[in-house]
């Protein structure tokens, strides 16, 4: 049964495109808190020019291959005092709440605009199929981003720190790469003449995702990278804090000596105390 003139109809097709519509909500944001974050600080030392470099590069094989290939339009469209902790999960829930809303708000729209006749084009159904120049790109894209988690992986572990990157920033990459591959996963399979054969829908599904299959591989393995970094800024903190407090013992020990404030240990005379009584004749 249709539902009602006016209505949303919340299905598989539904789902995907509030997940890829928060997805292109998480690309649009994903840069600023990095650079609000180097705004701050004064430098970019803690960012790898090399992961820049190289994720810009896997941007535009994912536009080539992307608009050859027909796939999902998601991956197409692309001064604070030190707070406590409770303070930047707060901010940062809030900041991810709303980039979530904004995409499931442009997804309504996007809804009511078209009333809901007006679908995205996938590359799916009947004609289904490889494009080589598409395909082609797509893996370059999915390289090109594998790789470009590396050297800021490397340059945190070096540093032994990752102070200087927004962890909002990898956040919403993780964010947006997952919000991804839920929209491409959350299909549902049209068979000619509306009715599917026996195994029909999942030959057509498994096509898909085949034809999918280098923007997955590509998003889900970047995933598990960020999370990778994410694991380094934890390792990183509690070895830092564990100096901080190291350091704060040995400041405590020190202060009972500093705060006698003795005048002969300010002015130690290290002669012989012979010298030293010889020393009012000179």
């Amino acid at each position: 049964m249709a539902p009602p003139t006016g209505t949303f109809h919340l299905d598989v097709e539904a789902i995907s495109g509030i997940c890829g519509s928060i997805s292109i909500a998480c690309w649009v944001v994903v840069f600023s808190p990095q650079i609000i974050q180097q705004f701050q600080q004064g430098n970019a030392d803690g960012l790898s020019i090399q992961f820049v470099i190289i994720w810009l590069l896997g941007d535009v094989f994912n536009i080539l291959g992307a608009v050859l290939q027909g796939v999902l339009p998601t991956m197409i469209i692309l001064a604070q005092a030190p707070p406590t902790a409770l303070q930047t999960v707060a901010w940062n829930t809030t900041v991810v709440v709303m980039v979530c809303v904004a995409g499931v708000m442009g997804w309504l729209l996007g809804e009511k605009a078209t009333g809901g006749k007006g679908k995205p084009s996938d590359g799916a159904g009947d004609t289904l199929g490889f494009n080589v120049w598409g395909q082609f790109f797509g893996y370059l894209c999915a390289v090109a981003y594998i790789a470009s988690r590396m050297p800021q992986l490397v340059l945190n572990w070096r540093r032994k720190t990752t102070d200087g990157l927004s962890m909002l920033f990898f956040l919403f990459a993780c964010l947006g790469n997952v919000t991804y591959v839920l929209s491409i996963f959350a299909y549902d399979p049209k068979c000619p003449g509306g009715t599917c054969e026996s195994g029909e829908a999942s030959r057509i599904y498994g096509r898909y995702i085949l034809v999918n299959l280098s923007w997955l591989a590509g998003s889900l393995v970047t995933l598990l990278m960020d999370l990778g970094i994410f694991v380094q800024y934890f390792i990183y903190k509690t070895e830092e804090e564990e100096e901080e407090e190291q350091q704060q013992v040995y400041r405590h020990v020190e202060t009972p000596r500093q705060s006698q404030g003795r005048p002969e240990e300010e002015h130690w005379d290290s002669r012989p105390l012979l010298q030293r009584s010889d020393s009012g004749n000179l």
